[in-house]
């Protein structure tokens, strides 16, 4: 049943008169012809009788609301609904609770879609890489001689920040590069080949040219990588400026180690690739503790298959925090 009309302002009149007079609620109501409630509110409140306010539950996300978060999505620090849901209220808009509401209205126009940590691949690398397949495409190359290395990094506080973010949906995904370093870290490089796999080897601090010659020199890898494949050992490394610069050229020289090509490089991303899996895989079972509030280490396990150096050993790696 649908409710009446407000007071008029002749019913006030009379309300106010017959109070005036000691009639009681009821008996007022009974000679107006309206309810005992409708009179009871009024004398309650006469000022503010049938006056409109705001409901607390009224509609939050008005057209106006949808614009500012729009708006706001659009701004390069802003990633997550969390944070859009801080900048409404600095701009005075109603509280919105619910995270579930700001995704419904965001989804019109913008997408929650990963962003990706490298730059996609250039016109010129595809060529090179097309190139290269065809070129081995019937050639007989024996790989039984070449060694690939590459290196591993593993974050000890979780995953960067920079995973998904709102994007306009006609927009491109921007990139995004991860932090190096940032609450600990450690770097593992590892290498493989058709005859087997070396050992990995930790690196700690920064990977600078003069700590990857010593790494080399010191565990006498070139030398165990010739026992595995041949004294005929091509060596495969990729084009960072670590492995490109004057230092490591120089020693590679002085060790009569054949690097291949750099036009070739460009077509080796599986073989890199899989250096990387292989790692990754093997360090999955890697377990991480934490011995402090500024340092952090890791101990590595289950790498046995990576040779007698880490077969059945603890391998502790210490990692600077810097937070």
């Amino acid at each position: 049943m649908g409710r009446n009309i407000g007071l008029t302002g002749e019913e006030k009149g009379r309300i106010q008169g017959l109070r005036e007079s000691s009639n009681s609620v009821r008996a007022i109501a009974t000679k107006i012809g309206r309810s005992k409630n409708v009179v009871s509110r009024y004398l309650s409140a006469p000022n503010d009788y049938c006056q409109k306010y705001a409901n607390v539950n009224a509609l939050k996300l008005t057209e106006a609301v949808k614009t500012k978060i729009f708006n706001i999505a659009k701004l390069p620090n802003i990633h997550t609904a969390r944070q859009v849901q801080a900048a409404l209220r600095i701009r005075g808009a109603k509280p919105i609770q619910s995270l579930t509401i700001i995704r419904k209205a965001m989804s019109v126009t913008h997408a929650y879609r990963k962003i990706p940590a490298c730059p996609p691949l250039t016109l010129n690398c595809k060529l090179k890489r097309l190139a290269w397949a065809r070129h081995h495409q019937l050639e007989q190359t024996n790989w039984a001689e070449d060694v690939f290395t590459d290196e591993k990094k593993f974050n000890l506080d979780g995953p960067d920040d920079f995973h998904k973010t709102w994007v306009e949906r006609a927009a491109d995904v921007p990139d995004v590069w991860s932090r190096h370093s940032g609450g600990g870290g450690c770097m593992v490089w590892g290498a493989i080949s058709a005859r087997g796999k070396i050992h990995l080897h930790f690196i700690e601090g920064s990977f600078m040219a003069a700590k990857y010659v010593s790494m080399l020199r010191e565990n006498n890898v070139l030398d165990c990588c010739r026992q595995i494949v041949g004294p005929n050992m091509v060596f495969q490394q990729d084009n960072a400026p670590v492995h490109t610069s004057r230092l490591v050229k120089n020693f590679m020289n002085d060790e009569n180690v054949e690097l291949l090509l750099a036009s070739v490089l460009a077509g080796l991303q599986y073989h890199r690739e899989s250096v990387g899996d292989t790692i990754a895989q093997s360090s999955r079972r890697c377990k991480a503790v934490s011995d402090g509030a500024r340092d952090q280490a890791c101990h590595f396990t289950g790498l046995g298959g990576f040779g007698p150096a880490c077969d059945g050993q603890f391998v502790r790696v210490a990692a600077e925090t810097n937070i």
